[in-house]
């Protein structure tokens, strides 16, 4: 193995030796290793393990800052694994983290996690903790629980170039200051959606993938953020309600997407939020990213998808079992002529027997899934005849119930060439 480079630019450490009544002197190997190794080794144990290192001897008082992937944690701070936490709890695992990050010596951060139940612990804490990382280097953020903590998007820093690249956050507030009030959405209308203009992007211009789950989000933003980004390459929108009735996705350079349970969401400016909160399907969404090759969809928008993706390759789509929903769905498939892979989820408990009619032709794709959310009785295998009669050049073939294989063959071909040539 080739040696490492020394972190920290400090030099190789020395065997030292140690006292042995039995066997005599004795050297101490493993803190002669390079500080790349003893890292590496470091980053295995719990941060709070981790510390305690620092009282083996000089030369490990202060390896510890050679962590680069820091990740705070029940397990790591508190020595437990709860996920909900008690007031006393929250108190500590907040004072450890700033404890650490006062004492952390080092220049470098390669990741930076909270995976914590805050519970509306002060955004200004947060905010220092990420400032921290960024002014550090740091490459990858995951913010998994931090109660609704209103993301920093502003954050910029003079003379860093922007060395984030990975971004997850949960349960975040992701919007413009002028459509938050205090806890509240102000509503986009035709006369005030607009980009968000006013907002130093410069640090998440590197950014290669970018997942927001269970947040609120503002459509300006993640407008203005998309149009920054020009490097993005994953983007998935989990579990989350924007402030709109509409989505529009315009990207460059986007290859993956993943869209599941988007909804809009309205909060009206009441004392109770939880007798005045409300969500509902997104009327339209529209996709512009010419480099994408994968897309998942849960279809929960109540009016229509449109979509330019000339390269895409591969689609996994979850629809209701109406016959119209799902031959909408296949219009839409016709248009995408490098679709190769269709995973179709029909996710009703009742499925609907009428046939479907009308199927384009599905010119380049070789491999289709289907799984019904259906007993035995509700679904006849004879209803895909005129999926098969529209893939001419179909590969494969599976067909799942309920979690239960009903038929799966490589002679898909066969039996699509042969639907092909038959139907009428």
């Amino acid at each position: 193995m080739a040696a490492c480079k020394h972190l920290e630019g400090s030099p190789p450490a020395v065997p030292r030796l140690l006292q042995s009544d039995v066997e005599g002197p004795k050297v101490d190997y493993i803190s002669a290793l390079p500080d790349c190794v003893l890292s590496c080794i470091l980053s295995m144990i719990s941060m709070k393990d981790m510390m305690k290192t620092s009282i083996l001897s000089k030369r490990w008082c202060n390896l510890w800052h050679l962590r680069r992937n820091l990740k705070f944690d029940a397990h790591n701070m508190l020595g437990n694994g709860r996920i909900m936490s008690s007031h006393d709890e929250r108190n500590e695992f907040v004072k450890r983290v700033n404890q650490f990050l006062k004492n952390y010596k080092g220049t470098k951060i390669d990741s930076f996690m909270v995976d914590f139940e805050l519970n509306y612990e002060p955004s200004s804490t947060i905010d220092e903790w990420i400032r921290f990382a960024i002014a550090r280097g740091v490459g990858r953020i995951e913010l998994l629980t931090p109660s609704y903590y209103k993301f920093p998007f502003g954050l910029s820093f003079e003379g860093k170039d922007p060395t984030l690249k990975h971004m997850h956050l949960r349960r975040c507030i992701i919007c413009d200051p002028g459509t938050w009030f205090g806890r509240f959405w102000r509503m986009e209308t035709k006369e005030n959606c607009h980009p968000a203009t006013n907002i130093d992007l410069f640090t998440f211009t590197n950014l290669r993938s970018l997942k927001i789950e269970g947040s609120t989000v503002d459509v300006n933003l993640l407008t203005t953020l998309l149009s920054n980004c020009l490097l993005l390459e994953e983007l998935s929108l989990i579990s989350s309600s924007i402030n709109s009735s509409s989505l529009k996705i315009e990207s460059s350079s986007l290859c993956h997407l993943k869209i599941e349970e988007l909804f809009c969401s309205k909060k009206k400016i009441e004392e109770d939020l939880d007798d005045h909160h409300y969500h509902r399907h997104l009327k339209f969404i529209s996709l512009d990213c010419p480099k994408l090759t994968y897309f998942y969809f849960d279809n929960t928008i109540s009016g229509s998808l449109s979509m330019n993706a000339p390269i895409l390759k591969t689609i996994e789509y979850i629809v209701s079992s109406h016959a119209e929903k799902i031959h909408d769905a296949f219009a839409l498939f016709a248009k995408l002529p490098k679709l190769e892979t269709l995973n179709l989820y029909i996710n009703k408990n009742t499925f609907e027997v009428t046939p479907l009619q009308g199927i384009q032709t599905l010119e380049n794709l070789r491999q289709f899934n289907l799984s019904i959310d259906a007993t035995y009785e509700d679904f006849d295998i004879w209803w895909i005849l005129p999926i098969l009669q529209a893939s001419p050049f179909l590969q494969k073939l599976s067909v799942t119930q309920r979690g239960s294989l009903y038929i799966e063959t490589l002679e898909a071909g066969r039996l699509a060439q042969q639907a092909y040539l038959n139907k009428p």
